[in-house]
C-alpha cells in the first residue's frame, strides 16, 4: 500500500526517537519480568491454536478484587508477554487475579485479527476467574483495551489505556503504518474514538512529556466517549512514553495502586 509520510505526524509518533535511551526501560522490564515469572502463576495458558494466542495467569495470595487483564504494545508488530510479566505480578500482589497475555503481530495479521485475539484472551481470563474482567493496556494495548471495552457482547467490567492510541487514521501517514497497512476506511473502523461504548468505566492516562498526538489520542477519546460512559482522563506529570510503566513494577507504586483503586470500584 502507498501511502505518503507526514513529517510531523511521523515524528510525534515516533516514540523511540523520543526517548533516545528507550532501550534502558526495554532492559528494566526484561529484568523485572524475570524476576516476576519466579512467582507462583500459570505459564502459557493457549487462547487459541496460534502460539502467540497465549496467557500468564499470576494469582493473588490474598484474592480480593476484580480480574485484569494486561495488553503490551509496540504498534501491534512488537514485544510478547514476557517483557511484561512484573505488571502481572504488581497487580496481583494487589488482590487481583492479573493476565498478562501476547497476540499476533502485524505484518503477519492485520490490526482487526489482534482485536479479535485480544477478545479471545477476555472471554477465557473471564472464564477461568468467574469474573468480567478490567481490561488494561499501554500504548497499542491500551488501543486494544478501549476496542474490547466498546464491545458490549464481551465480559468486561472498565477498561484502562496507558498512552493509547484512539483514532488511528493519524497512523497512516506514518512509517508505523508500513507493517499495519492501514487505509482511512480500515483505520477508521478500528478507531475506539468512533464506537459508542456501553456503560463501562474508563480509564485514560498519559505521560505529560509525551507528544502532542498522544495527548490528542486522550482528550478525543474522553470527548466522544464522555456523552456514553464514565470516562476518567489525566496525566503522568513528567512521564514519557515508556517512563509511564515505572509506577507499576511494585504494587507499591502510584500507578499500581491507582489501577487497583479503579479495578476495585469500577
Amino acid at each position: 500500500m502507498a501511502f505518503q509520510i507526514n513529517p510531523r505526524l511521523d515524528t510525534a509518533y515516533d516514540n523511540r526517537a523520543r526517548v533516545p535511551d528507550h532501550a534502558r526501560w526495554f532492559a528494566r522490564w526484561a529484568e523485572l519480568s524475570a524476576a516476576a515469572r519466579q512467582t507462583p502463576h500459570e505459564s502459557a495458558i493457549a487462547y487459541g491454536g496460534h502460539p502467540r494466542q497465549s496467557l500468564d495467569l499470576f494469582h493473588p495470595q490474598d484474592p480480593k478484587g476484580a480480574p485484569i487483564l494486561f495488553l503490551h504494545g509496540g504498534y501491534w508488530q512488537a514485544f510478547d508477554k514476557d517483557a511484561f510479566s512484573f505488571i502481572g505480578a504488581s497487580l496481583a500482589a494487589l488482590g487481583h487475579p492479573c493476565a498478562v497475555a501476547s497476540y499476533r503481530l502485524c505484518p503477519d495479521v492485520r490490526v482487526g485479527d489482534i482485536v479479535a485475539d485480544a477478545s479471545a484472551a477476555t472471554r477465557l481470563v473471564a472464564e477461568r476467574c468467574g469474573a468480567p474482567v478490567v481490561v488494561c493496556g499501554h500504548s497499542a494495548g491500551g488501543h486494544l483495551a478501549a476496542m474490547l471495552t466498546a464491545d458490549a457482547a464481551l465480559p468486561v467490567r472498565a477498561g484502562i489505556g496507558l498512552s493509547g492510541l484512539y483514532q488511528l487514521r493519524a497512523l497512516v501517514p506514518t512509517r508505523v503504518n508500513g507493517s499495519l497497512g492501514l487505509d482511512e476506511v480500515e483505520a477508521d473502523r478500528l478507531s475506539p474514538a468512533y464506537r459508542t461504548p456501553p456503560d463501562r468505566p474508563f480509564l485514560a492516562l498519559v505521560g505529560g512529556a509525551e507528544s502532542d498526538e498522544y495527548h490528542r489520542q486522550t482528550r478525543l477519546l474522553g470527548e466522544s466517549w464522555s456523552f456514553a460512559t464514565h470516562i476518567e482522563t489525566g496525566t503522568i506529570e513528567a512521564a514519557h512514553h515508556f517512563s509511564i510503566l515505572d509506577g507499576l513494577e511494585q504494587a507499591g507504586g502510584a500507578l499500581a495502586q491507582r489501577i487497583g483503586r479503579f479495578a476495585t470500584e469500577a
